[in-house]
C-alpha cells in the first residue's frame, strides 16, 4: 500500500482543493497558477502509473485509488468551471455521469473476475477532458476569442467521446450484465 505510485496519487488528491481554491480566488494570475497546478495533477497521473508498473508496485489499493483520483479531479474541475466560467452544466453532467457509470460497471465486472482495462477511446476521452479543462480555465474571462472557440471545441469532443466510450465499454463487455 505504501508505494511511490500510491504516494504520488495521494499528492494528486491533496492538490485538488488547492486547484479549486486558486480558481475561485481573486489573486493575480490565478488562471496561470490554477493551470500550473492542474498540469502537475495531470502529469502526476501518468507518473504514478509509470512508477507502479516499472517498479512492479501495482497494488489493489492503487488500482482503486488512481482512477478515483482521476474522477475526483475532473469532477471538481468541471463543477467549479460550471460555476465560474460558464461551462455548460449539461456537459459536466454527461461527463461526470459517464465516469460514475463506468466506475460502477468496472466494479460489477471485477466481482465477476472480469478486468476492464482502459480503452483507446477512454484514454482519448481523458486527454480531451484534460485539454478542455485547461481551455476553460483561461476562458473564465472570455476575453480571447480563440480560447473561447477551443474551450467549446474540446468540451464538445470530450462529451462526445464520453458517450461513445461508454457505449463501447457496455457493448464489448455485455457479459458483465449476465446473471452468471
Amino acid at each position: 500500500m505504501d508505494t511511490l505510485a500510491n504516494r504520488i496519487t495521494f499528492v494528486r488528491i491533496f492538490f485538488i482543493p488547492v486547484f479549486i481554491a486558486l480558481l475561485v480566488s481573486n489573486i493575480a494570475y490565478k488562471h496561470w497558477l490554477a493551470a500550473f497546478i492542474f498540469a502537475v495533477i495531470a502529469i502526476s497521473d501518468g507518473l504514478d502509473g509509470y512508477y507502479a508498473r516499472s517498479l512492479k508496485q501495482v497494488t489493489d489499493f492503487g488500482k482503486i485509488l488512481d482512477p478515483l483520483a482521476d474522477k475526483l479531479v475532473i469532477a471538481a474541475a468541471l463543477v467549479t468551471l460550471v460555476q465560474i466560467a460558464g461551462l455548460p452544466i449539461w456537459a459536466a453532467i454527461i461527463i461526470i455521469s459517464r465516469e460514475v457509470l463506468i466506475s460502477l460497471f468496472r466494479l460489477i465486472a471485477s466481482k465477476k473476475d472480469i478486468l476492464i482495462a482502459a480503452s483507446p477511446l477512454g484514454k482519448a476521452k481523458t486527454g480531451f477532458q484534460i485539454t478542455a479543462v485547461f481551455f476553460w480555465i483561461f476562458n473564465i474571462q472570455k476575453s480571447i476569442q480563440v480560447i473561447d472557440f477551443f474551450a467549446w471545441f474540446f468540451i464538445y469532443v470530450a462529451v462526445l467521446l464520453s458517450i461513445i466510450s461508454a457505449i463501447d465499454y457496455f457493448t464489448k463487455f455485455k457479459s458483465v450484465w449476465t446473471l452468471r
